[in-house]
């Protein structure tokens, strides 16, 4: 459960660069050919991330055919 702490704070925090290093010291056999690059992108797509639109659009429908169960 401790490896998993940092993934859960990144996120929290919107810090993909923390994310991208946690999950490429994390993965077991990691063969990402470009280290930097992901850590890149991931830094990129957390820094265009608009929490207050994301917000303000409530939760997502459910998937068609999902049941009530795996919904919540």
């Amino acid at each position: 459960m401790t490896c998993v702490r940092p993934a859960r704070q990144a996120i929290t925090a919107k810090d993909g660069q923390a994310l991208a290093h946690n999950i490429l010291a994390f993965s077991e056999g990691q063969t990402c050919p470009d280290p930097a690059g992901f850590t890149s992108e991931l830094t990129r797509l957390f820094d265009g991330l608009d929490l207050d639109r994301i917000k303000a659009r409530g939760r997502p429908a459910p998937a068609p055919g999902l049941s009530p169960q795996l919904q919540a």
